[in-house]
C-alpha cells in the first residue's frame, strides 16, 4: 500500500538488536501479526541456527505507521559507519501491508515503490510536489544502502487463499525449506528473450558450481522475442524445481516470458529463486492484484525470491553506467560464494559504490571515475520474499573446486560485461 495516513506513530518497543552486523528486524503489518506469531517464531529460530543471523520482530498497524515513520525507525537501529554502513544492522524484511514512498525513475515514466528510501538510511532525497521522490539530495556519510530490505506480501487474489492464509503459507514452506524437507534440484534455467547462439549464453557464470550438464537454456532460435511458443517448455522447466531460474525477457509487473500469475498458479513446484531484470516486473505498485512475483512467492513450492527490477529503464546510460545495465553479474558472483540472497544483494548495491569488481574485491577496483550513484541516481532492485535463500545445492568443496578451476569472470576484467543484446535496456 502506498501509505496515507498522517496520525503521529508511537514510539516502538522491540527487543534490543544486539551490537553485532548480523542482525535482521522484521517489521510485520498487525492485522496479520496474531495468525503469523507461531511461523514468526520458527522463522527467528530457523535463521538463527542456519545463518548466525538474530531476528527482531515488530509488529505496527500501517494506518498509523507512514513510510516516514518506518525510515525513522530504521535510521533509530541503524548505527552508521562509514566504511561498514549499519555497523549492527544488516537488513529488514516488511510483511503483509507495510506503507512505502513512490519513486519517479528519471529515466523511466512509471511510478514504483522507492527501495532506496529504506535503503539508503543516511542519505537525503528530492520530494516532488505530488509526495514522490525523483533524485539523491545528499548521499551522506556512507554512500549507497546501508541496508536491503525484502518484502513477503500477499497476492491480492483470494484464488490463492485469503491473505492470512498466504503469508502463513508461505513461512511454512520457509520453514520446510531451511530444515532440509524441501529442496531445490541443483539445476540452474535460463530463459532469454534472444537466440544465444547470436546474443550470448550466461552459462558461464553458473556451470563451473552446478557443472554444465545442470544449466538448461530455453531460448528461440532465430528471431529475438519469439517466445510464446515455448511457454509449456518454461513451465515444464520450471516444474522441476531449479535452484535459480534466471528469466530475460521484455514483460511488465503481471507478465514475464508470456507467464501471468495464472501459470505460476498451476504450477505444483517451483525453483527457490527467479532472478528477472526484464523491465519493471518487480514493481507491484498497482498491481498487487496481479503481480507476477507476488504470485511467485505466494504459489506452491518452492518460490521462495523473486529478484528483479522496478522500472523498464532504471540507469544513466549515457556514460560509464552502461556498463552496468545487466549488473546481475555481481549478485550471482556473491550468489556463488554461498552467500545467502540478502547479503548477495547488499554487497553487489555496495559494490557500485566501490567501483569494484567481483563485489567486494578491493584489490581490483575498476577504471570508473565515480560510483554508480552519483552516476545514475538511486538504482531500483528489489528482493520479493525471503532474504535467506542460498545455494543450498552446492556443496563447500564443490564451491572451492570451481573457484579453484578460475574460469569465473576474471578479477582483472574491470568491467563485466554482459552477453551483448539487440537491446540492453529493458
Amino acid at each position: 500500500m502506498k501509505d496515507t495516513a498522517t496520525a503521529p506513530a508511537p514510539t516502538p518497543t522491540p527487543t534490543s538488536i544486539n551490537d553485532t552486523k548480523k542482525n535482521v528486524l522484521v517489521i510485520v503489518d498487525e492485522n496479520y501479526y496474531a495468525g503469523l506469531s507461531p511461523y514468526l517464531s520458527e522463522f527467528k529460530n530457523d535463521v538463527k541456527s542456519n545463518f548466525e543471523v538474530n531476528i527482531t520482530i515488530l509488529s505496527v498497524n500501517p494506518n498509523i505507521y507512514t513510510s516516514e515513520k518506518i525510515r525513522e525507525l530504521l535510521i533509530s537501529e541503524c548505527q552508521i559507519d562509514s566504511k561498514l554502513g549499519c555497523k549492527n544492522l544488516e537488513g529488514a524484511i516488511f510483511v503483509g501491508d507495510i506503507p512505502y514512498a513512490i519513486y519517479d525513475s528519471p529515466y523511466d515514466s512509471t511510478p514504483a515503490p522507492f527501495m532506496f528510501y529504506y535503503q539508503d538510511l543516511d542519505a537525503t532525497f528530492n520530494k516532488k510536489s505530488n509526495g514522490n521522490y525523483d533524485k539523491y539530495l545528499t548521499f551522506g556519510t556512507h554512500e549507497g544502502p546501508e541496508i536491503y530490505i525484502s518484502w513477503i506480501k500477499p497476492i491480492k487474489d483470494q484464488t490463492f487463499g485469503n491473505y492470512q492464509e498466504q503469508l502463513n503459507n508461505y513461512f511454512k514452506k520457509h520453514h520446510k525449506y531451511l530444515l532440509g524437507e524441501t529442496q531445490a534440484t541443483k539445476k540452474v534455467l535460463l530463459a532469454t528473450h534472444c537466440d544465444i547462439t547470436t546474443a550470448g549464453s550466461w552459462s558461464f557464470v553458473f556451470e563451473n558450481y552446478y557443472g554444465k550438464e545442470n544449466i538448461v537454456e530455453v531460448y528461440p532460435k532465430g528471431r529475438c522475442d519469439n517466445i510464446c511458443p515455448l511457454k509449456q517448455d518454461l513451465l515444464t522447466q520450471l516444474s522441476t524445481i531449479p535452484e535459480v531460474a534466471r528469466l530475460h525477457s521484455h514483460g511488465t509487473p503481471a507478465e514475464l516470458w508470456c507467464l501471468s500469475k495464472e501459470n505460476i498458479k498451476s504450477l505444483e513446484s517451483q525453483p527457490a529463486l527467479i532472478a528477472s531484470w526484464g523491465c519493471g516486473v518487480g514493481n507491484f505498485y498497482n498491481y498487487e492484484s496481479d503481480s507476477f512475483p507476488l504470485a511467485f512467492i505466494n504459489g506452491k513450492d518452492l518460490g521462495l525470491s523473486f529478484i528483479g527490477k522496478l522500472h523498464s529503464e532504471d540507469i544513466d546510460t549515457s556514460g560509464e553506467g552502461s556498463n552496468f545495465t545487466n549488473n546481475d553479474i555481481y549478485l550471482f558472483e556473491n550468489w556463488n560464494k554461498g552467500d545467502y540472497l540478502g547479503k548477495a544483494f547488499l554487497d553487489m548495491e555496495q559494490s557500485f559504490v566501490n567501483k569494484t569488481f567481483p563485489p567486494g574485491d578491493e584489490q581490483h577496483q575498476t577504471s570508473f571515475s565515480l560510483n554508480l550513484y552519483r552516476i545514475s541516481g538511486p538504482l531500483q532492485r528489489i528482493i520479493i520474499g525471503s532474504p535467506f535463500v542460498y545455494q543450498q545445492t552446492v556443496s563447500p568443496a564443490e564451491r572451492r573446486r570451481a573457484e579453484a578451476l578460475g574460469r569465473r569472470v576474471p578479477a582483472e576484467d574491470v568491467v563485466p560485461r554482459a552477453p551483448a543484446l539487440n537491446n540492453p535496456h529493458y
